[in-house]
């Protein structure tokens, strides 16, 4: 699985495994156990665009 480093505030996780077999909302949902902010209110930028769900 590839990983990523994900930046948030101040706060950097590097090392978070993608599944990339998944939907996008099981990553949104790995992402709230890591920050706290729910699904519905994260927005993923990735080099060249923003993850459409």
């Amino acid at each position: 699985m590839p990983t990523v480093c994900i930046k948030w505030q101040k706060q950097v996780f590097p090392g978070i495994e993608i599944d990339t077999s998944q939907p996008p909302m099981v990553f949104k949902t790995q992402l709230y156990t890591l920050t706290g902010v729910p699904p519905e209110r994260q927005k993923i930028m990735v080099k060249g665009g923003i993850l459409k769900v």
